[in-house]
């Protein structure tokens, strides 16, 4: 079996800052994959533990340039944020111009994998066409993108640029990266992950039933907490997902161990243990690789049973979302959200201020 590439994708200048952390996890944890950071800086992540593939805004997919040309005002939105996350899905189609041969596992910045051997193998025998997790009934989420060829991902980036450009061009709404994954995936374009128990990968492995699920968000947001941004500034874990339709609450966590000695993260649910695959560090706290031995692993799976009384940290500063945003952009986001009222109220108050300012 070939190991897959494993992709980061960083554009912009906003900062990611559990990114070399969890590349250095994905590099001890899988030392046969190749690892890639797909950036339009590469002179400012000299420290990431793999190679560097330059993106060239200039040379960008067409739907991304229309999606950029139709919603100028989100380049400035909390710096470029929500169009970097629907970018870095189409900036994955540099590596076939690099001769890039093997399948391709991208994981998101806050993204610990945590796959073994035998996951690989799964993934190489479940999935004939580009595939991730789902976030709810209407979206999906690339915090794990699997495809098993690049010749495939290229086909599947094509469909995705169809969709987007169908959004842009019927429903005059921007679309975000979830947004857009959703689309693809209940039209069957797409491939989905399993998530949730019913829906695991069998292992095959002799004594317990072990099967195999992958985390959108839902299952790290329980373990480690929402990043802070929505937690008014705080880190604590426990959070359910109000789109996860599983009480995690009511799963029994633990550490094991696989086939390979490799230290698994996992649940019992009936008389079968779910694994995971990765886990969605939400929190931006940068945790360890999973350890039998690990005094903050002790602590999580004690959190997630219930037996131990959740800790709180922080307040930690916000140094995206929080950037001022314009007049002209509430205007235009109002306006573009439906909420005619709010856009009118900008411009009753920016009228009323440029007329007490000249009187």
């Amino acid at each position: 079996m070939t190991a897959p590439t494993i992709v980061f994708v960083l554009l912009g200048e906003n900062p990611a800052p559990t990114l070399y952390h969890f590349a250095h996890l994905a590099k001890n944890r899988r030392p046969n994959s190749d690892m890639l950071l797909i950036t339009d800086f590469p002179k400012k992540h000299e420290r990431f533990p793999g190679e560097m593939l330059e993106y060239r805004r200039a040379n960008a997919f067409e739907p991304m340039q229309m999606m950029a040309r139709k919603f100028p005002e989100r380049r400035q939105l909390a710096g470029g944020y929500w169009l970097f996350t629907i970018e870095r899905l189409f900036a994955l189609g540099l590596l076939e111009e690099n001769g890039i041969r093997t399948p391709v596992m991208h994981l998101e910045s806050d993204v610990m994998l945590t796959a073994t051997d035998e996951h690989e193998e799964l993934l190489a025998r479940h999935c004939e066409r580009t595939s991730v997790p789902r976030y709810s009934n209407e979206m999906g989420i690339a915090s794990f993108l699997y495809s098993p060829s690049v010749t495939q991902l290229q086909h599947d980036l094509k469909l995705l640029g169809e969709i987007l450009q169908d959004q842009i061009a019927t429903q005059r709404q921007f679309c975000t990266d979830m947004q857009l994954l959703g689309i693809a995936l209940n039209a069957g374009q797409l491939q989905e992950l399993p998530s949730y128990p019913k829906d695991a990968w069998l292992i095959n492995s002799p004594g317990v039933e072990r099967r195999l699920v992958f985390d959108g968000l839902a299952y790290g947001q329980y373990l480690f907490g929402q990043d802070p941004v929505h937690s008014a500034g705080m880190r604590m874990s426990g959070h359910q997902n109000e789109f996860f339709q599983q009480n995690l609450s009511e799963l029994r966590w633990s550490l094991g161990r696989s086939n390979s000695s490799d230290t698994t993260i996992g649940y019992e649910w009936g008389s079968h243990r779910l694994e995971l695959a990765n886990i969605h560090v939400h929190s931006k706290e940068e945790i360890e690789s999973p350890s039998l031995v690990s005094e903050r692993w002790s602590v999580a799976m004690k959190e997630a049973r219930g037996l131990h009384k959740r800790q709180i940290t922080g307040p930690f500063a916000d140094h995206i979302h929080s950037q001022r945003v314009s007049f002209a952009n509430r205007l235009r986001l109002s306006i573009q959200s439906g909420k005619i009222r709010t856009a009118l109220e900008f411009l009753r108050h920016a009228i009323t201020g440029k007329s007490s300012r000249t009187s």
